[in-house]
């Protein structure tokens, strides 16, 4: 059997020196054209992320508010709120692209209102708790969505987000994140005070306990015949129980938001009045 070797020239096995750069031109175009195109699929789902992060802390937020009756300060909070979530103190304390998140109680007692701030543009910065106070906090709680804060010289670095063309500025609110969290329904619905007034108009001592929500109890309490007791700081959820003579349970009322009634016992019964 015959063999023939076929000679392959220089020319046939390699780029020209043109081609070459032709390919190369070629790459840097289509880089040119993809890589800003991909840092920014890249950092608005950076942006996305960090949105359900403070999503998350807010409703972590309204958690903590619910047991301690108040929501955490400016210097506590990623302390306060850490044990509530999966990640630790310093973990709250930065975002991934290593900016200090900001968390920004508004002045009251108990705190009405709290702002989040985060901004996933390292180049920027943002203002401390202590620079969005009064009427500050209240134009940044308005500010509209798409558009940058009304916060020239609030902070140093307030210009830097300002600075350019629209679209800079655009770009720039783009990478910031705001969670608002109104703390007043909880306050209203869960720790609102009521008070309750119970009446004994027959001749017989009665009963009554006092469960609160909160796990505390007052059990076995007396309300002599002819008396009357005005039960104070009642919250939704606290719950009365009324006994009849001989300490039968005669009506369980449990305390919510509209407006509580009065109890009277009565005809050897309890009943609202």
């Amino acid at each position: 059997m015959e063999h023939r070797l076929t000679r392959i020239t220089r020319g046939d096995a390699a780029f020209t020196l043109l081609e070459l750069i032709g390919v190369l031109a070629i790459m840097s175009i289509l880089a040119a054209v993809a890589v800003p195109s991909t840092l920014r699929i890249l950092d608005n789902a950076a942006v996305r992320r960090e949105a359900e992060v403070l999503r998350a802390l807010g409703d972590h937020t309204r958690l903590y508010v619910r047991e301690n009756g108040t929501a955490p300060t400016a210097a506590t909070w990623t302390s306060a709120l850490a044990p509530y979530t999966d990640l630790g103190a310093a973990q709250l304390a930065t975002n991934p692209r290593q900016v200090a998140r900001v968390f920004i109680p508004e002045t009251g007692t108990p705190t009405p209102r709290v702002i989040l701030l985060s901004c996933m543009n390292p180049s920027l910065t943002l203002p401390s708790a202590a620079q969005v106070t009064g009427s500050r906090f209240q134009t940044l709680w308005d500010a509209p969505e798409a558009d940058l804060p009304a916060w020239s010289g609030w902070w140093s670095g307030s210009s830097a987000w300002l600075a350019g063309t629209v679209a800079d500025q655009q770009s720039r609110r783009d990478s910031l994140v705001i969670e608002r969290i109104n703390l007043q329904p909880i306050y209203r619905t869960e720790f609102m005070s009521v008070s309750i007034t119970l009446n004994n108009r027959d001749a017989m001592s009665v009963t009554y306990d006092v469960i609160r929500a909160a796990g505390t109890s007052q059990t076995g309490i007396p309300l002599p015949a002819g008396q009357a007791a005005t039960l104070n700081n009642l919250h939704p959820r606290d719950r009365l129980n009324l006994y009849r003579p001989g300490g039968i349970l005669d009506y369980s009322y449990t305390v919510s938001t509209t407006p509580p009634p009065s109890f009277k016992f009565e005809g050897g019964a309890w009943q609202s009045e």
